[in-house]
């Protein structure tokens, strides 16, 4: 690309709005005020001697009003003037092209912010699909989150309730782990004295009892089932324990971060 400098195309000026902007108004009053002071003191300098002391301080007193006049609309004018930005890209031709907003050229160029002369402020780089998408994967993201903090918020609203919930739940699986331990050592203990007794009618000899049989089954069959179910519970004790663990956390970095955490969600639109 050219370096070359060559004529450079003005579109349009659009200062950015800036605090001179907001007292440029009072400025230009106090500015009046010091005007109409110097002319109300050069009238009365028509009744004075100018040998007079009177008449010197208002001859004094009128060159300082002036001088500041003077210096506060030159300083209100030179910041105003320093508040313009400029936007310039280069085309594919390498011509400098600038004005005073962003338009569709200058993010597939890439351009340059510059202050009132010109100077190169920052860079922004073209527009790029693949940072595009990673940025908008991150901002979706980061929306999720916010959806999953304020459900975990809505449903415990504070770590306090939560803790208390989570105490109930897991001494509610507990007990019903504890009765199902209890139930398969019953049934252990029952399929212990079946099978002796089938032992028993095999060391006299004797066929095992289809009744016994058909017992020796269905105990063995109760018992997988229980330990079974043992194990889920098991399973859902420590699921449900890990599930809470992580809301509480949730909730106290919430509670930390106080109004924050009501904020409105981000957005997902490309800054």
């Amino acid at each position: 690309m050219s370096t070359t400098p060559k004529p450079v195309t003005q579109r349009y000026i659009m200062p950015n709005a800036s605090w001179v902007q907001l007292f440029f108004p009072r400025i230009s009053k106090m500015v009046m005020a010091f005007r109409i002071k110097s002319t109300l003191a050069m009238q009365n300098l028509r009744h004075l001697k100018f040998g007079t002391d009177q008449g010197v301080r208002i001859m004094t007193a009128v060159a300082t009003i002036g001088v500041i006049a003077t210096v506060l609309a030159s300083a209100t004018a030179n910041a105003a003037a320093n508040q313009k930005r400029w936007y310039r890209y280069y085309d594919d031709r390498g011509v400098p092209m600038i004005s005073g907003s962003v338009s569709e050229q200058h993010m597939l160029h890439g351009y340059d912010v510059l202050d009132s002369t010109l100077n190169v402020l920052r860079h922004v780089p073209p527009f790029s699909t693949s940072r595009y998408d990673q940025e908008q994967s991150q901002r979706q993201q980061s929306i999720e989150k916010r959806i999953a903090d304020r459900h975990t918020l809505e449903t415990y609203v504070s770590s306090s309730r939560a803790i208390i919930q989570r105490d109930r739940e897991l001494g509610d699986l507990d007990g019903q782990i504890k009765r199902g331990e209890q139930q398969s050592e019953g049934l252990t203990a029952a399929l212990s004295g079946l099978i002796t007794n089938a032992a028993n009618f095999e060391r006299q000899g004797q066929a095992v009892p289809a009744g016994l049989r058909n017992q020796l089954a269905k105990n063995r069959s109760m018992l997988a089932q229980s330990d079974s179910n043992i194990a889920a519970l098991k399973a859902k004790r420590a699921a449900t324990d890990q599930q809470y663990s992580k809301d509480i956390a949730t909730l106290k970095r919430l509670e930390q971060q106080g109004s924050s955490a009501t904020a409105p969600l981000p957005t997902s639109a490309p800054e």
